[in-house]
């Protein structure tokens, strides 16, 4: 089972990462997080992810 630590690290890196809160890699990712520990709080994750979220500029590129 993955710690609160894990959970808060997962969230900066995906919202660094030019992930928002309601993307689908976010949406399976609450549902598996939510899988592996009934007590995940799908609500701040999302605000977490939200919270560290950084568009991609145009200028800056992408690798997607």
């Amino acid at each position: 089972m993955m710690s609160r630590r894990h959970y808060v690290e997962l969230a900066k890196i995906l919202g660094a990462n030019d992930v928002a809160p309601m993307d689908r890699i976010v949406v399976d990712l609450v549902a598996w997080l939510r899988a592996d520990n009934p007590r995940f709080d799908s609500q701040r994750f999302r605000e977490a992810v939200g919270d560290a979220y950084v568009p991609v500029s145009s200028d800056r590129g992408s690798m997607r």
